[in-house]
């Protein structure tokens, strides 16, 4: 593990990487302690995802299971998000994720990356209809900013 952490922050300084890279390092360091502890303590074994907020920790968290730990850089998150089905990303079902599947024909989390928050706001009101404008708005900004992780 220890030459693990060697070999990423040593990869780092050869690649294209930011000082969030190494507090995520950092983190799953503390993380794989804890998932140690739990382990020794109980006998369960858990699985874990490192990333920069809630939303991507958990998605990585179900890549590898069981028994796993996942570390998603800032610069890999939207490589991960352009292959995501949308219906797995919490918050695209029902009738937003329909609207945007059947009129838009989005399939990936990551095919939303290409709108602005302007033209996501539109497809909102189009999709979900009688939302006020501050509603749109904010479901617009939401996309947004998850479809970039």
């Amino acid at each position: 593990r220890d030459q693990w952490i060697q070999d990423t922050v040593q990869n780092m300084h050869s690649s294209s990487s930011n000082d969030n890279d190494l507090l995520l390092i950092a983190a799953s360091t503390v993380v794989q302690r804890i998932r140690d502890l739990v382990l020794q303590r109980t006998g369960y074994t858990i699985s874990a995802g490192i990333a920069s907020n809630k939303t991507l920790s958990k998605l990585v968290s179900g890549l590898y299971k069981p028994n796993q730990q996942t570390l998603c850089r800032d610069g890999h998150a939207a490589e991960f998000l352009s292959t995501m089905p949308l219906r797995d990303m919490n918050g695209f079902g029902g009738k937003l994720g329909d609207g945007l599947m059947e009129r838009y024909r989005i399939v990936h989390v990551g095919d939303l990356a290409q709108y602005s928050t302007n033209q996501l706001e539109e497809m909102v009101g189009r999709v979900l209809g009688g939302r006020s404008e501050e509603a749109r708005q904010n479901t617009a900004h939401w996309i947004h900013d998850t479809c970039r992780g």
